[in-house]
């Protein structure tokens, strides 16, 4: 089986996130879901990745409002396959597969070699759940009303 790799890109947030994908694979604002995206263009349950049993992958939007995009067109479901660009909202992800057999670094070392190496590459490497749950926080106190005057 692959390793589902999604990277992020969205203004100051860049990053992976690495999945050992078995059924499905959750993205929206609610903080429940497997991806947490917490931007008001995005539905609570916005879209879901999906694998079968013969490893092949789905892209389906789950009804959302301001829909998904799979390569710049609309998605309901469709099937994904590697360097995929999914959007939603002001996000975009890639949709990356890896065989199983690559290791993630097993030591504090090893991590820190890896990263070393990669201080000329202008992707960070964070954990994206703490990060949104601190945005998930924020939004929740900003509590913005449609009665709210426009801001630039």
């Amino acid at each position: 089986m692959k390793k589902v790799i999604i990277k992020i890109n969205v203004g100051d947030i860049t990053g992976k996130q690495i999945f050992h994908l078995d059924k499905v694979l959750n993205i929206g604002r609610d903080s429940k879901n497997d991806i947490i995206i917490p931007s008001l263009g995005v539905s609570r349950n916005h879209a879901k990745i999906t694998t079968n049993e013969k490893g092949e992958y789905y892209l389906e939007d789950m009804g959302s409002h301001n829909g998904t995009l799979l390569n710049g067109r609309l998605a309901r479901k469709e099937l994904l396959q590697n360097n995929d660009v999914i959007s939603i909202a002001d996000v975009e992800m890639s949709f990356l597969l890896v065989d199983e057999d690559i290791k993630e670094p097993d030591t504090k070392q090893q991590a820190d070699t890896d990263m070393k190496a990669l201080e000329n590459d202008s992707t960070a490497f964070i954990d994206l759940s703490e990060l949104n749950k601190e945005q998930m926080k924020k939004l929740r106190d900003e509590k913005p009303s449609i009665t709210d005057p426009w801001k630039d």
